[in-house]
């Protein structure tokens, strides 16, 4: 009876064993040599990607030349009697402060601001094809703008223009262009050479070519015309280039209402009855012999 029970104590001990200690590593457990048992490797999440600031914002006047971008946006700032700018007058969307907006208008898609690749002013382009024309305030002054090869404006009036010495105007490879033909005050432009100029005004018109430029030409043009204006009208200087001429005239139009009368020196003497008056031959692209080299004189008109 003894050997039964001391074989049935050994079948137990041997059954608790086989439950509770031969197989912990696979229940967590730690395994006979006491070092803990591998865990699967966790999944990796997904990374963040990083996200733009928000407060950061591209820079609308990068790019562009501080000075010039100054001169234009303080004279587009100036307003009228009803506190319009003219900046709101040139451009449908026009930005003071984002120089990517001046361009088209509200009549005329071509009415842009032109920069070269430096970012400094290279050329404007105001147009308009309404039946009245747009009128600007204050005086347009260019003479600081070291890199202005054109400008083009047609059917805007301007208060006061000025575009004096600058360096495009020393070079006849530059092509450079003043076309303003409504100025109600002062217009001044003075250069070494310019290839075409249309510069009229209501009051006074002084325009100086000096024959300083960088050519292969000998005798580039060099005068001075100075103009007054006495009546309703405007008059001043067309001028133009091509390979083989240079011509020079006055050129007059009368505002509406008013008749052009002629061009008189400082005699008071009439010098012609034509409102287009050509200074210089056409064909030589030279002043007749014994012409003064400063012509002074006044558009009358009544």
């Amino acid at each position: 009876m003894k050997k039964i029970i001391s074989i049935m104590l050994c079948v137990g001990m041997l059954l608790s064993f086989a439950a509770c200690g031969g197989n912990g590593a696979e229940n967590g457990q730690q395994t006979a040599d006491n070092t803990a048992a591998p865990t699967e490797a966790p999944t990796p999440g997904p990374t963040a990607v990083p996200t733009a600031d928000p407060t950061l914002t591209p820079d609308p006047l990068a790019g562009y030349d501080a000075h010039d971008y100054g001169i234009l946006r303080s004279f587009f700032e100036l307003t009228d009697e009803n506190g319009i700018t003219n900046g709101e007058k040139c451009f449908n969307d026009y930005d003071p402060d984002d120089p990517a907006t001046w361009t088209g208008g509200t009549n005329n898609t071509d009415r842009c601001i032109i920069w070269n690749a430096s970012g400094k002013l290279r050329g404007i382009n105001l147009r308009s094809s309404g039946d009245e024309p747009v009128r600007l305030t204050g005086r347009l002054e260019f003479s600081s703008l070291d890199k202005l090869e054109a400008v083009f404006v047609w059917n805007i009036v301007f208060e006061e223009f000025a575009a004096e010495d600058l360096p495009a105007f020393g070079s006849r490879s530059n092509n450079t262009d003043i076309q303003l033909p409504f100025v109600e005050g002062e217009a001044i432009l003075r250069g070494g050479y310019i290839d075409r100029i249309y510069l009229r005004s209501a009051s006074h018109v002084r325009c100086e070519l000096t024959g300083e430029a960088e050519s292969n030409v000998s005798n580039l043009p060099c005068f001075t015309i100075d103009i007054t204006v006495d009546g309703g009208g405007y008059a001043g200087v067309v001028a133009f280039s091509d390979e083989n001429y240079y011509v020079v005239r006055l050129s007059a139009e009368p505002k509406d209402g008013a008749r052009f009368i002629g061009w008189f020196n400082a005699a008071g003497e009439l010098i012609s009855a034509e409102a287009d008056f050509e200074l210089t031959d056409p064909a030589t692209g030279t002043f007749p012999a014994g012409s003064p080299a400063e012509f002074i004189c006044t558009a009358r008109f009544e």
